[in-house]
């Protein structure tokens, strides 16, 4: 994911999480995110973007929740693999 694409605006009123999940649910609707992909740590991220660990946490955690990613403990988050 090229999260240099991801702008993060605090003047509009669609919170921050919502901002991330939108942009991540985009880029796999169109085909820009494909498994198998591994996505930023949520402090990397969160460092990147200048926005707070529980930001980013929150927005992986609704992903999740979606099934648009699945967070492994101790190796990432990544984009599944779709069956047929």
């Amino acid at each position: 994911m090229n999260l240099e694409k991801l702008e993060i605006n605090s003047s509009i009123p669609t919170t921050k999480v919502m901002q991330i999940v939108n942009f991540i649910c985009t880029e796999i609707q169109t085909g820009k995110l494909q498994a198998p992909w591994q996505f930023p740590s949520i402090t990397s991220f969160s460092k990147e973007k200048s926005i707070s660990r529980e930001t980013v946490e929150k927005a992986y955690r609704k992903l999740e929740q979606e099934g648009y990613l699945v967070c492994v403990k101790g190796k990432g988050t990544f984009l599944p693999e779709l069956s047929d």
